[in-house]
């Protein structure tokens, strides 16, 4: 499969769009929009989100399909505690979290700054308030990938890097820090959230094919929001943050 490579995107200005639902958001970014319903402050291209979705569903499907997987084992706090290389692991619900703020999770890259991260998360991905993913010998956020079948919820004042694509709803709690990407298919719902979008350095390959609208489509590119309780996306099945 042939490579993909990450390029760097100055970010556009900043812009305050007190119209994203439940509150004021500071964008470093666009918001697009399939018609004339979405904020003042929306770019209107519809040609452009079906480009997404479609290419949303494709890194989602290949994410999915990829092998062979590690097997976590299916309890709560699965993923906390671990140092796991680079490869690609599936994991279960738990009753609670997947991830709990006593035991981070450490992504190890053993000095490789190509090294891929992919998690298959087989229903939701909850992570406890206070939780931490960490990299760590090189590993870096836009290397690591969480493909979760329904919802990924974000528990108060989470640290999490990498691009999170699931099939429903994206959440966070409140307060947490991202360095990656938000997409899902139904809604992104922030909380005094702060995403930064997860630029390889040096610009390197990855071994995922995923298509634009995960690497450097504009939509929402290179986006830091921050602000109140906010619901934030496409339309036509794509609610992106990234």
């Amino acid at each position: 499969m042939s490579p993909h490579v990450w390029p760097a995107a100055p970010p556009p200005p900043l812009l305050t769009c007190a119209e994203v639902t439940g509150g004021t958001a500071i964008i470093s970014a666009a918001i697009y929009s399939v018609d004339l319903s979405g904020p003042l402050c929306r770019v209107t291209n519809p040609g452009l989100l079906t480009t997404a979705v479609t290419d949303m569903t494709n890194a989602f499907t290949d994410a999915a399909n990829r092998t062979p997987f590690t097997t976590l084992s299916a309890a709560d706090n699965q993923l906390g505690g671990q140092t796991l290389t680079a490869g690609v692991y599936r994991f279960g619900g738990a009753t609670t979290a997947n991830l709990t703020a006593a035991n981070p999770l450490t992504l190890d890259a053993l000095g490789d700054p190509n090294a891929v991260f992919i998690f298959q998360a087989t229903s939701s991905l909850v992570t406890a308030s206070g939780s931490v993913v960490r990299l760590v010998n090189g590993a870096q956020a836009c290397n690591v990938y969480w493909q979760v079948v329904s919802q990924a919820t974000l528990g108060t004042g989470s640290t999490f890097p990498g691009t999170i694509m699931a099939g429903t709803a994206i959440v966070d709690d409140g307060g947490s820090t991202v360095n990656g990407r938000f997409l899902a298919q139904s809604a992104v719902t922030l909380n005094n959230t702060t995403i930064t979008r997860a630029l390889c350095s040096p610009t390197i390959a990855t071994t995922l094919s995923v298509p634009s609208v995960v690497t450097d489509s504009p939509v929402q590119d290179s986006a830091t929001l921050t602000g109140a309780t906010s619901t934030a996306g496409g339309t036509g099945g794509l609610f992106c943050i990234h």
